[in-house]
């Protein structure tokens, strides 16, 4: 803009030079000598104005040429970072420029060649509090019970050029819950049962890792400190403790079919590959501790399908995990390693209905592995049927296949769950949810059928 702006100053300083030479041209003087002298004069001054206008060229070519050089370098100066809310917070925030695959002014074909900083996004944070009230009609002891339990979560992201994030989480928790009081192989408050295991309350940093996508987010590798279970075997209609069903049979197989990962926030190195907008590809390597991470490694792979059905999401997941920890064989003091294989599917059949589908076998002849399978579905509903769309109505039906190679004579038919909720959400921050589950078949000799009722608060900050 300098440029133009001392060519226009320059351009009106000449304006009275010409209008000099016209009236010279047009009223000669009488002295011919002056009128030369003059005319002269014009020349000379025509002349500096030509020299500066080139000069004024060649330095504008010799600036576009450095911005050029320095563009090609990934020096070029930095976008404006975005303030409104990263894309995985809020999908409907508008992504800065390149954030989708389209490249920035300077940035290679490359996303995996380190360039200079562009822009950062955060650090944004995140939260939520659960808090369920829940009674049964029996304990263990036979006698019922009513117990409370609360777990905040925390979260904080920060982003670099939409490729490199640094996610950091928090858990904190009061209560145990119901479970503890309970003879049950199906827990019945996933969030509490298993955060506090068999410490009343708690704080713990629940992961900490860095993640990168790369080749259009065709390509994700995260590494830290993570909550392994949850990044498998998940499902959109069945996966989540906070807004869906409250018993474990429909959040996770894991810890049912197979041990837990223990720690249950261990360090892990995560790949997934998507190479077409239908199909993902997911590995993890983890380990239930920071030392001698080459030994007894606890692996996953899961193979997932989202086929689109008359415009309908589905999600159709298969997943195979070999668990190097020391397990014992039935046929005598040998250890071996444990396996699971699993499925979980969720599929809308319409816009405000769908099912889900769980399932998972494990090894039985690990004498461990008491259970040896789990099935699961059922049905969620959105409110949108009825006038309230952020609401949610689910129905589940879990059963248990118990290892016949153990004896299981106190319950050879295996625990069953029957569960129905109801989330109804007050207003963007808060929804409350009142949850009826049947068990029967607990793996005791008496009071094997019990029924809890439960209310839940979910508060999202």
């Amino acid at each position: 803009m300098k440029f133009f702006e001392h060519k226009v100053v320059v351009g009106k300083s000449a304006f009275p030079i010409l209008f000099m030479a016209f009236g010279a041209a047009l009223f000669p003087s009488p002295s011919v000598a002056d009128s030369n002298s003059k005319i002269k004069a014009i020349e000379e001054q025509l002349e500096r104005i030509t020299e500066e206008l080139e000069q004024e060229k060649e330095h504008r070519r010799n600036l576009e040429k450095l911005i050029e050089e320095l563009t090609i370098q990934g020096e070029a100066p930095s976008p404006t970072a975005e303030t409104s809310p990263e894309p995985m917070v809020n999908p409907e925030s508008e992504p800065p420029a390149g954030a989708e695959g389209e490249l920035l002014e300077g940035e290679t074909t490359t996303p995996l060649v380190f360039s200079e900083e562009k822009y950062s996004r955060g650090p944004e944070f995140t939260g939520g509090l659960t808090g369920i009230l829940q009674g049964s009609s029996k304990t263990a002891r036979g006698d019922g019970q009513t117990n409370a339990s609360a777990v905040l979560d925390m979260e904080i992201v920060y982003s670099q050029n939409d490729i490199y994030y640094l996610i950091i989480g928090a858990k904190a928790w009061s209560g145990r819950g119901l479970d503890p009081a309970l003879a049950t192989d199906i827990p019945v408050n996933y969030g509490a049962e298993r955060l506090a295991g068999d410490k009343d309350e708690g704080i713990i940093i629940s992961h900490a890792y860095l993640e990168g996508l790369f080749l259009e987010k065709r390509f994700i590798i995260s590494a830290g400190k993570m909550d392994v279970s949850s990044l498998f075997d998940e499902n959109i209609l069945a996966g989540s403790e906070k807004t869906a069903f409250v018993s474990g049979a429909f959040n996770r197989a894991s810890g049912i079919v197979g041990k837990s990962l223990e720690p249950l926030f261990s360090p892990a190195l995560r790949i997934i590959l998507t190479p077409a907008p239908w199909a993902e590809f997911q590995a993890i390597y983890a380990h239930s501790g920071f030392d001698h991470l080459e030994r007894n490694p606890y692996l996953v792979a899961q193979l997932s399908f989202r086929p689109s059905m008359g415009g309908l999401e589905g999600n159709y997941r298969f997943y195979y995990v070999s668990d190097g920890r020391e397990y014992h064989d039935l046929g005598g003091a040998e250890t071996r390693s444990n396996r699971v294989m699993g499925l979980s599917f969720d599929q809308f059949v319409t816009d405000h209905m769908g099912f889900f589908l769980r399932y998972a076998t494990t090894d039985d002849t690990i004498k461990e592995n008491r259970v040896a399978s789990m099935a699961s579905g059922g049905l969620t509903f959105s409110g949108g049927l009825w006038g309230r769309w952020d609401d949610l109505i689910g129905i589940g039906y879990a059963r248990l296949g118990l290892n016949d190679n153990i004896d299981n004579s106190a319950n050879s038919d295996g625990q069953t769950a029957l569960e129905i909720y109801y989330n109804a959400r007050l207003n963007p921050m808060i929804a409350i949810t009142p949850d009826v589950q049947l068990h029967s078949n607990l793996p005791t000799a008496q009071d094997r059928d019990i029924t809890i009722v439960a209310l839940r608060a979910q508060m999202d900050f």
